[in-house]
């Protein structure tokens, strides 16, 4: 292709979202490069799998962004900026879990570089504190959280006629050309909403690539040193099963050690059954009061407080049973702290020179 027409190399092909209708849809994702007319990133459907030069019909759908002219262009800003929509239910500020964490990560990449970005979510908000550029509007689900799925379901079931409706007004209000579907059951994906037209619908199959919402420099050689003799051991978990604190902290306990363990435990907005969380925390608090080197917190860790936390951290445990991506220990490894962890999903891809991976995780959780 001519550079001088516009976006010129495809660099990465995304595995293909189910639609809510059905319908499976492949989307690549495209770095413009040698054109200063073009986006530094586009989303492509399969229709539009040729790479259009701007202002093509592939390109069209990115007109309803306030900031672009009908031709899909910008006398003033020759990159068109999106307009972006995330759903998912359960979304708070500084929640534990990945499913949270990684649409806060995209959202808040997406508004450093200029675009309009949206969250919806039904889940309360605590005050004070939110993502920088990035607008919240509420669901309405009718329910209480921290929920499990089965309330979930019961609650789009019941509300489904209301809840297809609001994302299509969000859209208009926002100007939206791309809207996420975040998760199956927590994302809505399950909802058949009639999207304006031109608008560009995306469920994701599984969770949103996961990036770090902020990065801090490693300690000095010399104080990683020094944690290395006495610092504290660290765990970092949000209040599941599948998490694998109890059994740890079950082993801990049954350990003479003058090494400190500090353990911070978190409720997410979503459970696996009602009232799950506080009983599996019950559990584990009858454990740690039980012995003196073992320190249990609960409460919500800021996200910009993370990374200096487990930085001063001997190590870092993560003792999950299953894990999908494993971002805590990627926050770890990124402050040049050592990670422990069971070789189980997405944990035995790190690095194996940032850690040490045991045999056991989900075949030997029984």
């Amino acid at each position: 292709m001519n550079e001088a027409e516009g976006p010129t190399r495809v660099n990465t092909a995304l595995e293909p979202p189910l639609t809510p209708g059905g319908r499976i849809e492949t989307v690549a994702l495209c770095r413009n490069e040698g054109s200063d007319r073009a986006p530094d990133w586009a989303a492509y459907t399969v229709d539009d799998w040729v790479v259009f030069p701007l202002g093509s019909p592939a390109h069209r759908y990115r007109t309803r962004s306030p900031d672009l002219s009908p031709e899909g262009t910008n006398p003033v800003n020759p990159n068109p900026r999106l307009s972006v929509l995330l759903v998912l239910a359960s979304w708070q500020v500084d929640a534990p879990a990945g499913i949270e964490r990684a649409p806060a990560a995209l959202a808040t990449g997406l508004a450093e570089a200029g675009h309009h970005v949206v969250i919806a979510t039904a889940a309360p908000q605590p005050t004070g504190r939110s993502l920088p550029g990035v607008t919240l509007e509420a669901l309405d689900l009718g329910v209480t959280f921290p929920c499990g799925d089965t309330t979930l379901r019961v609650a789009i079931s019941a509300g489904a006629d209301k809840l297809q409706a609001r994302p299509r007004d969000i859209t208009e209000q926002h100007h939206t050309d791309t809207v996420v579907f975040t998760h199956a059951l927590w994302g809505l994906g399950r909802l058949d909403v009639n999207l304006p037209m031109g608008v560009r619908r995306i469920l994701a199959v599984h969770v949103l690539p996961n990036a770090l919402l902020r990065e801090i420099d490693p300690l000095p050689a010399t104080e990683r040193s020094a944690l290395r003799e006495d610092g504290p051991i660290r765990v970092l978990a949000r209040l599941g099963t599948e998490k694998g604190v109890l059994p740890l902290l079950t082993a801990a306990a049954c350990l003479p050690s003058s090494r400190p363990l500090h353990v911070q435990l978190a409720t997410a907005a979503f459970e696996s059954a009602d009232g799950s969380q506080g009983k599996l925390l019950s559990r584990c608090r009858t454990i740690s009061d039980k012995a003196d080197h073992i320190t249990l917190s609960t409460g919500t860790l800021p996200w910009d407080e993370v990374p200096p936390s487990l930085s001063e951290a001997a190590l870092v445990i993560v003792p999950s049973l299953r894990e999908t991506f494993g971002l805590v220990a990627l926050e770890a490894m990124s402050v040049g702290t050592p990670v422990i962890a069971y070789r189980t999903g997405n944990l035995e891809r790190r690095s194996p020179r940032a850690g040490v991976m045991c045999c056991g995780g989900a075949s030997s959780a029984g």
